[in-house]
């Protein structure tokens, strides 16, 4: 296919077809040279005795909101079976949407990792109890890795979907309701938020980019998007990773193009989750009284008491339920 010079230029090549174990993802700028390509892998499926099955194949038009979809049918085969037009694509295990938004990728990986919370509950409960490490080391190795799948891609910005399953694991193991103040518990959890993980995640995949061989196509197309960014000012993941830098004071990593030192910017990154924390929480009436003994932003000590869960859900719910009520009455008078 190489030869046709169909496809999308990255760098110095063509991109047209991208293989991975049995999954061939065909790649065009137009739908007339989209069917060019369908026939070309029909042909050759048919040379080897290959079968493409019509009703497992789709086609996805990639676009900006506004632009309609096309209206060109696709067929496939000698007898012109028709491949259907879709909105969305799972490839590789994350959903591509037609405008590129990962509302469904998330939206799936939040269902997902919502599972994945709910059996490490399970396990929480099949135990009686268990302490705060524990209790962090199972989320960050049974539910993570779901909500955290490829998030250095679609990370740059905060997804309800997942929010919630993250505030959902704070909830359960302080014991609160769920309409408790998020910056209460979350304040005295003092757990790394999804959207620092991501930005580590970024941070790591752009670490591997710089070290990768020149000549593969996955370093190819990282420099497009370089590229992209620098020309036209696009928003891609090398903007998302310069914006990360230039918060944590390191955009001439990203000039010179040198790597992180992840724990260096976890720790940056920390910093600004306490301070917006701290300011988030200055800003609601019904906290003040509880900012008065919660100034900084991380695991309190009763949380690392052998304690039952409805101990820790009395001493926050004091802590936090008690003052506001308390503050108000006070305002009341």
């Amino acid at each position: 296919m190489k030869y046709t010079g169909i496809g999308i230029p990255v760098d110095t090549l063509t991109l047209s077809v991208l293989a991975y174990a049995d999954d061939i993802a065909l790649i065009a700028d137009s739908p007339e040279n989209l069917q060019k390509l369908l026939n070309i892998t029909n042909s050759w499926c048919k040379k080897w005795r290959f079968i493409i099955n019509p009703t497992k194949s789709n086609v996805v038009h990639y676009r900006n909101a506004p632009k309609a979809q096309t209206n060109f049918v696709f067929k496939l085969g000698d007898d012109g079976s028709i491949i259907e037009k879709v909105t969305c694509y799972k490839y590789l295990g994350i959903y591509l949407d037609q405008y590129l938004t990962f509302g469904k990728a998330t939206t799936v990986l939040g269902n997902a990792s919502g599972r994945a919370l709910g059996g490490m509950i399970n396990k929480y409960k099949s135990m009686g109890e268990m302490g705060y490490g524990t209790y962090t080391k199972l989320f960050e190795s049974l539910v993570c890795p779901v909500m955290d799948y490829s998030a250095a891609i679609w990370g740059s910005k905060s997804y309800d979907s997942l929010d919630n399953v993250f505030n959902r694991a704070q909830r359960f193991f302080t014991g609160v309701h769920r309409l408790c103040p998020i910056d209460g518990y979350t304040g005295d959890m003092g757990w790394v938020n999804n959207r620092v993980r991501w930005k580590i995640e970024a941070l790591r995949l752009w670490n591997r980019l710089l070290k990768t061989d020149s000549n593969r196509l996955v370093y190819k197309v990282f420099q497009w998007d370089m590229a992209c960014h620098r020309r036209d000012n696009k928003a891609n993941f090398v903007s998302n990773v310069k914006q990360i830098l230039c918060q944590i004071n390191l955009k001439r990593s990203y000039n010179d193009m040198q790597t992180i030192d992840i724990d260096y910017a976890r720790k940056c990154l920390m910093k600004g989750v306490e301070t917006d924390w701290q300011k988030s929480a200055c800003g609601k009436s019904k906290l003040d009284l509880y900012n008065n003994i919660k100034t900084a932003f991380g695991v309190e000590k009763y949380l690392l008491l052998n304690l039952d869960k409805y101990e820790k859900s009395l001493l926050i719910s004091v802590a936090i339920w008690y003052f506001a009520f308390a503050y108000r009455n006070w305002q009341i008078l």
